[in-house]
């Protein structure tokens, strides 16, 4: 197995996603564990929105979060207009994705208060967009890829926005949650950067968390 680790500008477009997917494909005899980034610039961004409906700027919040939508909707048609079944699925899953940032932010808004518990939850739609939008992409160029949810595996401290990795932890649950999704596959892909405490609250590992969490999975799955 092969831990793979692809940063936001190796995932910034469609013809950055093609190559990294060309690169995942020349791999496949290695059983690849693919890690992701958000976008580039998307975290940027997330962070920007959670400060703009901190402050109570809802026509900037809006005006933010449809920024963030349109691009990865219109990347998502982009790469999957070939396959009208994938695409149809893919917009589904990016737009209930968006929808639940939506409303958290309309409600950070509304009350202009910003916990570090929602501030996590805020940023870490980046890697979910992203890892969503490969997943598909990926089966639709005949890689047979299943999509893990990282906040299963990277358990961390209670502190939500500088997480500090519970390797036991890790090391007991990678294995078998990989093993298990790979089971008829050629692929699977997952998030850098996000996690959860032991309660199964959301919390992210800090500016630079893709990489730790890829060494951390590398290191579970040996």
């Amino acid at each position: 197995m092969i831990v793979m680790k692809f940063g936001g500008t190796s995932v910034a477009n469609f013809e950055a996603i093609t190559r990294t997917i060309f690169i995942i494909g020349s791999k496949l005899d290695q059983k690849p564990v693919v890690v992701v980034s958000a976008l580039s610039k998307v975290t940027d961004l997330l962070y920007r929105i959670s400060e703009v409906a901190a402050s109570q700027d809802s026509v900037q919040t809006k005006e933010l979060l449809a920024q963030l939508r349109e691009r990865h909707v219109n990347l998502t048609k982009e790469l999957l207009e070939q396959s009208p079944a994938l695409l149809e699925g893919a917009l589904m899953r990016v737009n209930e994705i968006c929808d639940g940032l939506d409303r958290l932010a309309y409600a950070v808004c509304a009350v202009g208060e910003l916990s570090d518990r929602n501030k996590a939850i805020i940023i870490s739609n980046g890697e979910l967009l992203s890892s969503t939008i490969i997943c598909f992409t990926m089966n639709a160029k005949g890689i047979r890829t299943n999509w893990i949810d990282a906040r299963k595996m990277m358990i961390t401290s209670d502190n939500y926005l500088k997480g500090e990795p519970d390797e036991k932890e890790i090391l007991a649950r990678v294995p078998a949650i990989v093993e298990e999704a790979y089971k008829g596959m050629d692929a699977v892909i997952t998030q850098g950067f996000i996690g959860s405490n032991l309660a199964g609250e959301q919390t992210v590992l800090g500016r630079g968390g893709s990489d730790y969490s890829a060494s951390l999975i590398g290191m579970a799955v040996d």
